[in-house]
């Protein structure tokens, strides 16, 4: 018996739902690709963002140590110019001489290089040959190393600490050079060199750290300086001044004999004090065969003896205010002086010998006193003493004036200054002068140009009952 076999039939169908199947799988496989590749590139981006900002805030702090050592740099080197330029000339017996640009060049950088290396380290870290100009910077046992003390240094400098992100991590070595200047021997080019200095940032609060390393140097540039010319010709006067004060040079409670030239700037002018004068202490100064010049006034207060000889004088105004104050000049002393002489303390003495050039003038009539020469005395029992054989020349006049009144006491035997009280009154203010005819004059010598009251009506004009325009050749000048 023959058995029968039985086949199911076959047809497609699910067939679709299988392919659908592979390709949702397919796609998802990709969009995971690609999302895990997107992601990984964008922490990448962070990352690299992250590293950038973070080199570029490190190359930040190298150009910031760039710009702090440059500036301690041209500071020393204005400190070591500035000690050198006062010491460019030397007087020997009350003559100033001058010394060649070598030597002059030689301290500069000598004191440039202490400058630098007492910017990080202690005296006794460091010393210079006297003979040679050899240098040495050593370390000192028990301390910090000379690389660690740099480093800490350039971290003050910076202004950075050890809770800043930024800093400097390390200085390997610190050393110093001396090479003999190959242009301009047989000076010395000093340098302090510091290697493998790095400079770090560090955020560790996102784990991201950036280092950068580098050498560096400290020098002034090897130029010789000219403190002199090499043709001093002419050019020299300046080396003679041993005083300068832009804002005024005050001497104050001392003896002393100046050689050398001084000026005084106008704002101050020079002036010459003795605020021990109370304890009958004098002060005592000596100007020789020197210069002095201020546009300003040059003041002489209480207890003061001044001595000029062969001194040659340029000032606004003299002015001899204090008690007791004496000044004395030699027949080759010259004074120039473009507006007044004024002796105000009382008891003082003035000898004027060689010459003095009162030489302010303006023409008659202008009702101005300044610069308009004249010699005055305001002040009880002085003297000036015109000696013989000097050369008096004063091109202007004395002026009155007459917004003040002169006060003398005779308990304090003192002359006082104050404003009359009708100031404002018929035109008068507080700053009102009448020319007299003369340039030398004291405070009697204004009673020749006083009318009396009784010829003058309150308001100045004349009365007319004793002065008439026919009567009186000066009628006009009276009214105006």
């Amino acid at each position: 018996m023959k058995k029968k076999k039985h086949f199911l039939q076959l047809n497609n169908r699910g067939s679709s739902l299988v392919v659908v199947l592979v390709m949702v799988s397919f796609i998802m496989i990709l969009t995971v690709i690609s999302a895990t590749s997107a992601l990984t590139n964008y922490k990448m981006k962070v990352m690299n963002r992250r590293n950038t900002k973070n080199f570029y805030t490190a190359e930040e702090a190298a150009d910031e140590l760039y710009a702090v050592l440059g500036k301690l740099s041209s500071q020393c080197f204005d400190d070591a110019f500035q000690e050198q330029l006062a010491h460019v000339t030397t007087v020997t017996g009350g003559t100033p001489s001058l010394s060649e640009n070598t030597n002059y060049n030689k301290n500069l950088r000598q004191n440039y290089i202490k400058n630098v290396l007492g910017s990080f380290y202690n005296e006794d870290r460091y010393s210079i040959g006297t003979s040679d100009g050899t240098l040495v910077l050593g370390e000192a046992s028990g301390e910090d190393s000379k690389a660690q003390i740099f480093a800490k240094k350039l971290n003050e400098y910076l202004g950075y600490d050890s809770n800043s992100n930024l800093g400097i991590e390390r200085v390997s070595d610190v050393q110093v050079e001396y090479p003999v200047s190959a242009e301009n021997q047989p000076l010395r080019n000093y340098k302090v060199i510091f290697k493998d200095c790095v400079i770090a940032y560090k955020d560790s609060a996102e784990g991201y750290f950036s280092y950068i390393t580098l050498d560096g140097e400290i020098s002034m540039p090897d130029t010789l300086v000219s403190f002199v010319p090499d043709n001093t010709q002419g050019l020299t006067s300046f080396t003679r001044f041993s005083l300068i004060g832009n804002s005024g040079v005050t001497v104050d409670q001392c003896n002393a004999q100046i050689w050398g030239d001084i000026f005084a700037g106008s704002a101050g002018g020079l002036n010459i004090s003795n605020s021990d004068s109370a304890n009958n202490r004098t002060n005592q100064i000596r100007f020789t065969d020197n210069i002095l010049i201020t546009p300003g006034d040059v003041n002489i207060e209480n207890n003061v003896r001044i001595q000029n000889f062969n001194t040659a004088f340029w000032a606004n105004n003299l002015n001899v205010n204090g008690d007791g104050a004496v000044f004395n000049t030699n027949d080759f002393c010259v004074l120039n002086i473009n507006d007044d002489l004024n002796v105000n303390g009382d008891n003082a003495y003035v000898t004027l010998a060689g010459e003095y050039h009162g030489y302010g003038y303006t023409d008659a009539g202008s009702s101005t006193h300044n610069a308009n020469s004249s010699i005055l005395m305001n002040s009880y029992n002085s003297h000036i003493t015109f000696a013989s054989g000097s050369n008096i020349v004063v091109a202007g006049h004395a002026f009155i004036d007459y917004a003040h009144k002169i006060l003398y006491s005779i308990k304090s035997n003192k002359y006082t200054k104050e404003l009359y009280t009708s100031i404002g009154d018929s035109g008068v203010s507080s700053d009102s002068f009448y020319e007299m005819n003369e340039g030398l004059s004291y405070a009697g010598l204004q009673e020749l140009y006083v009318v009396p009251t009784y010829l003058m009506n309150a308001n100045g004009t004349p009365n007319t009952g004793y002065i008439t325009e026919k009567g009186f050749f000066a009628y006009d000048l009276l009214t105006n």
